[in-house]
């Protein structure tokens, strides 16, 4: 997980205590940037509803696209692949979120995002003990599909968001039963079932 070595961090963010968070993250990502670059990331996208963070977010985050793609390949190589979900999420968050961008670069993203989603799959097919990571990564597979302009992908990408927000309550660990839940409820609603998304709102606030 990308706040696991920094536990402090990671309990500020479940308390919505994002500026806090975000203090301590930034200045553990200024003492050792190459090995905090994907906590920090993950931080600035936590904060990204919180208009205290909203300054940082715009400031730091166009300098960090490009040392996470870097980083795909290495963190395969590691098998992290809860780190690859976080970076998929961020490029894919970022391609969506600034208009300006023309497509060739929104389209790199995206493919540089896919590429890290196949690498985690990848990694957890068939290991039992990776249920989140595996649900996690399906719903950003989910979303990229359902961002496409083809019908059958975006059919595909139902599919896959039904199926992992499904088996979200197999997952043992309930802060990231609570990762999945949020971000189902977050892509149902962004794309046209809002009383799915509130049930699975509701289940965030319940676990």
């Amino acid at each position: 997980m990308a706040h696991e070595k920094h536990p402090d961090i990671g309990k500020k963010i479940w308390a919505g205590e994002f500026d806090e968070a975000l203090r301590l993250a930034r200045k553990a990502y200024l003492k050792n940037p190459g090995a905090t670059l994907v906590m920090y990331a993950s931080t600035l996208y936590s904060a990204r509803k919180d208009e205290k963070c909203l300054s940082e977010i715009r400031e730091r985050m166009p300098f960090l696209v490009s040392p996470l793609i870097e980083k795909i390949d290495r963190l395969s190589g590691e098998g992290d692949a809860d780190a690859l979900d976080v970076i998929s999420t961020i490029l894919l968050w970022w391609s969506l979120l600034k208009p300006a961008f023309n497509e060739d670069v929104q389209d790199d993203l995206r493919k540089n995002s896919l590429c890290a989603v196949k690498k985690g799959l990848e990694l957890v097919k068939g290991n039992p003990s990776s249920q989140h990571p595996r649900h996690l990564l399906s719903l950003t597979y989910a979303w990229l599909l359902l961002i496409a302009e083809d019908p059958r992908q975006r059919k595909d990408g139902l599919w896959y968001l039904q199926t992992a927000s499904r088996q979200a309550r197999h997952v043992p660990d309930r802060n990231q039963r609570r990762r999945i839940y949020r971000k189902s409820a977050y892509l149902y609603y962004q794309y046209g079932h809002p009383f799915t998304a509130g049930w699975y709102a509701f289940q965030t606030l319940l676990t």
